[in-house]
């Protein structure tokens, strides 16, 4: 039985899905009372895409070991994968309350309660979830997404900040602050903010519009005509509404038009 639990471990860390899938089924079909054999289960086909499956592994885990917190948490975000907000709450639930200091399990509660339209419910989590990990960009990023939503617009460039400073390699991340600056009038904020985007996606139409939007915003019209020559030279197609306010401030320059 622990050859077959450790074997199907092996297989899930060098990526064998169905070889482990195939190694833990024969586990609990040998002992169906070994929770950690059906936890492992559900971990293995929540990674192959498998929910029902995940959900059903998780649900024999947790009844075997109602104290099982990994469980739980595995079970809670089967469920918010299968598009049930309610049932993954009560599961990370049990899974916070069994293991209070899982930061995984709180992000993932704060994601459930997103999922309900619950934000104040959201809001705990994800600081909780921070608290616990302050290196999750994604607890962040979720947090301050909470944070706008609720009004918490500076609120939300703090936690925006604290994620991007996680993981400054996601351009989203970079591009959802530079709107929130934007939103704030910190226009020179918002122009390094989607300029670091740029940096790791240089072909992202949405941000070079964006960026354009607020260097015409801030008056650089001069600055904003050399990024406009800059998108062209990459083929980027730029929002014609835009281009022309920025016309209607300042002329093209002279063989600019065609990226020259």
């Amino acid at each position: 039985m622990m050859g077959d639990m450790t074997l199907g471990a092996v297989y899930f860390k060098q990526g064998l899905l169905d070889k482990a899938a195939g190694t833990l089924a024969g586990a609990v079909k040998t002992d169906p009372k070994c929770e950690t054999a059906w936890n492992n289960l559900g971990l293995v086909y929540a990674k192959q895409g498998k929910i029902p499956d995940s959900i059903e592994a998780f649900e024999e885990a947790t009844a075997i070991d109602p104290c099982y917190a990994d469980a739980w948490a595995g079970l809670g975000e089967a469920y918010l994968k299968a598009e049930r907000p309610w049932d993954s709450a009560r599961a990370l639930s049990r899974a916070v309350t069994i293991s209070p200091e899982n930061g995984k399990a709180w992000e993932a509660l704060g994601a459930a309660y997103i999922a309900q339209k619950a934000p104040g419910k959201a809001a705990e989590a994800l600081e909780k979830a921070t608290q616990l990990n302050p290196q999750s960009a994604a607890a962040w990023a979720s947090l301050g997404l909470v944070y706008c939503k609720a009004g918490r617009t500076r609120e939300g460039i703090g936690a925006l900040e604290r994620a991007v400073f996680a993981d400054p390699g996601r351009a989203g991340l970079w591009y959802s602050l530079g709107l929130l600056y934007q939103h704030e009038h910190k226009l020179d904020r918002a122009v390094d903010a989607f300029k670091r985007a740029l940096a790791i996606e240089p072909r992202n139409a949405r941000v070079w519009n964006c960026l354009l939007e607020s260097l015409c915003k801030s008056g650089n019209h001069v600055v904003a005509w050399e990024q406009v020559r800059k998108a062209r030279k990459l083929d980027v197609r730029m929002d014609e509404s835009i281009l022309e306010q920025l016309r209607l401030k300042m002329p093209e320059p002279k063989g600019d038009a065609n990226g020259d």
